[in-house]
């Protein structure tokens, strides 16, 4: 039947939440949960655990470049840490040269697990934040099994209009995204296409 046939029917529809490479995705959702908890000017160092695969392709430890970003969890964590948000203003060549930026990507390291979760084998059961702040204190994260915006965890709908929104300021600035999110809530009833641009 239909329900045997299509992916998206069996497993729900996921939403990519970061613009970044999906396997940074729960250390940041970890790091934005923890991050009201925390100064950043205190955390001595960080530690990340994900799956070995996560790992190897987060191979960037150090980049220098928005697009080096993308495949890099210490930058994920410091970019979250720091802004509050991994957006489409963050994974840029500036915010990432950003001495604050530099500075805390330095102080994230990574361990692995080759416990691995059964319905998603790439990535391991969970990933977790652990901050080890001056004076001997440590905040952990929750354990993040699914990242936010899953088809298991979704993210609300005014995360994703803050999303549509994000992404059409930085390509299309042009565009009043907030008037064409609106409109594509019921774009069943737009008769013409060109009516999204008005």
């Amino acid at each position: 039947g239909v329900e045997g046939y299509w992916h998206i029917i069996r497993q729900g529809l996921s939403i990519k939440r970061y613009p970044m490479c999906y396997c940074a995705h729960r250390a940041i959702d970890a790091t934005l949960d923890t991050a009201l908890r925390l100064k950043v000017n205190d955390i001595e160092r960080i530690e990340v655990t994900l799956g070995k695969i996560q790992a190897t392709t987060l191979k960037n430890h150090r980049p220098r470049t928005g697009m080096d970003a993308l495949f890099s969890v210490e930058f994920a964590v410091a970019a979250a840490l720091t802004a509050g948000n991994v957006g489409l203003r963050e994974v840029t060549d500036a915010f990432v040269k950003r001495d604050d930026i530099q500075t805390l990507l330095a102080k994230v390291s990574v361990n692995t697990t080759e416990d691995y979760d059964p319905d998603e084998p790439a990535l391991s059961r969970f990933d977790q934040v652990r901050f080890f702040m001056h004076g001997g204190g440590v905040i952990e994260s929750g354990k993040v099994a699914r990242a936010l915006g899953s088809a298991q965890r979704p993210i609300s709908a005014d995360a994703l209009r803050d999303k549509f929104i994000d992404c059409l300021a930085v390509s299309v600035p042009e565009i009043d995204a907030s008037k064409l999110f609106t409109t594509l809530q019921t774009l069943e009833n737009v008769r013409d296409i060109n009516a999204l641009y008005a």
